[in-house]
């Protein structure tokens, strides 16, 4: 390969420039705004063929670059004599070794690691303006890096675990927590059965009867597996997902009101749509009066609201015994005409369905609020414009604010005693402690992924 054509001012090196073991700069080129170090091995490296035979001799040379660390700001490449050399045995072809570069990102392995270390801690439009190249080579390499660590990615089951979903380009993603520590432990793809059977099976199942308590939604699948491989656990159905189905009744009713409400009725109660899911509490002095207003204009809306909250009280009960009486005693309270709105609680709070693991909540009081309130940021990001990566964001908030740390750094293995699986899987596998949020959140909210 010929170097860049063009003028340029070259000059003799009188120190260490590279900083590479082994090698050093005779010469540097300035072109086309460019800076070409000429790099030559003090000892250079034979390469042995993959036939393991011991003749190999000289074939050609070739000029190659690759890219590393600007200097001076300066786009710079280190331009190299490359020896090639060819097997007599196979007549293979094959290139002098240069331990310091990554052939397929043709440039210096420091200088991508550099990138991947970049990455992760900031934007990626500004580590490329730091280290002088495109945002798309900083995201590419990070992403190729990060694939390479997370192969196989696992971290220890918590006593309490959480596990929800999060729509994410149309498909619902899986999201696994530690409820008791409020911590993050992954995001995943698919929460398909056929999907979610092998990520479960990658820890045994000792590991699994260690988790006592799950809380989940009101997705089947999730029960169904949960039943299966984690079988001395309790499931407790996450209360957000019980309540918010009162809330969904006053909605049902509004809107049949504003079915046959005049024009000016009608815009007014679609504007107020968010008043009426807000909670007595969190009122300010303004909209309660305004509230009082529509409810003595509409007044089934005032009836269906107090409903909703009476529904929301038997979550302040103190036994399950009394929460069961309560729900009870609030369902005979429906009116006929509100059982239609309400029908989706007295569905679900049959025994043959979600009661009894509804009522686990009383048992073992958890929640996966914490991963409900990600959700709602999530939400925020993507109707703000920001565009959203599940990949990206999985890797960054893993990396960035977890604890993950390969297998091979954390235990001492004699790799050429195990077979090549064995030793592809102990390579590939990195192992997590979970992330915190407020971290994550505040990075989330400043936009530091894109």
């Amino acid at each position: 390969m010929s170097g860049p054509k063009g003028t340029g001012m070259k000059g003799l090196i009188s120190f260490d420039l590279l900083r590479l073991d082994g090698y050093m700069a005779m010469e540097v080129e300035e072109l086309e705004g460019k800076l070409y170090v000429d790099t030559q091995a003090l000892k250079p490296e034979k390469p042995r063929c993959a036939c393991d035979a011991p003749d190999v001799v000289k074939h050609g040379k070739r000029v190659v670059h690759f890219r590393d660390f600007p200097i001076q700001r300066q786009e710079t490449y280190l331009r190299i004599t490359r020896q090639r050399y060819r097997c007599r045995s196979c007549a293979s072809i094959l290139l002098e070794r240069l331990p310091f570069i990554d052939d397929d990102k043709r440039m210096t392995a420091r200088f991508r690691d550099q990138l991947f270390k970049d990455g992760i801690e900031m934007k990626f439009r500004l580590g490329g303006d730091i280290n002088g190249v495109k945002e798309s080579l900083v995201r590419r390499t990070f992403k190729e890096e990060a694939r390479k660590r997370f192969q196989t990615y696992t971290f220890d089951l918590p006593r309490i675990l959480g596990m929800d979903e999060k729509v994410i380009g149309g498909s619902p993603r899986f999201v696994i927590g530690d409820v008791e520590n409020r911590l993050l432990l992954d995001i995943t793809e698919s929460r398909k059965k056929e999907d979610l059977v092998p990520y479960f099976k990658q820890w045994s199942h000792a590991d699994r009867m260690k988790v006592e308590v799950i809380t989940q939604d009101m997705y089947w699948g999730y029960k169904t597996l949960n039943e299966q491989y984690f079988k001395a656990s309790t499931i407790v159905i996450d209360r957000f997902h019980v309540v918010r189905y009162a809330d969904w009744a006053v909605s049902k009713v509004r809107q049949k009101i504003q079915e046959g409400a005049i024009n000016e009725d009608r815009i007014e109660l679609k504007d107020k749509m968010e008043l009426f899911q807000t909670r007595p509490q969190k009122l300010k002095d303004e909209e309660k009066a305004e509230m009082e207003r529509l409810f003595k204009k509409h007044p089934k809306i005032e009836e269906a609201y107090t409903l909703k909250e009476w529904f929301y009280k038997i979550y302040h009960c103190k036994t399950r015994e009394e929460a069961e009486n309560d729900y009870e005693a609030w369902r005979r309270l429906i009116p006929d005409d509100m059982k239609g709105p309400f029908s989706k609680i007295f569905s679900f709070m049959r025994e043959s369905r979600w009661r009894r693991y509804i009522f686990n909540y009383f048992d073992h009081r958890y929640t996966n609020g914490y991963i409900e309130g990600l959700n709602g940021l999530l939400d925020e990001i993507n109707r703000g414009g920001r565009g959203y990566d599940l990949e990206t964001l999985r890797y960054k908030a893993l990396l960035k604010y977890g604890d993950v740390k390969r297998l091979i750094d954390i235990y001492t293995y004699d790799l050429w005693k195990i077979s090549p699986e064995e030793r592809e899987e102990i390579l590939g596998t990195s192992i997590g402690h979970g992330i915190s949020l407020s971290t994550f959140e505040r990075d989330l909210r400043a936009g530091a992924f894109w």
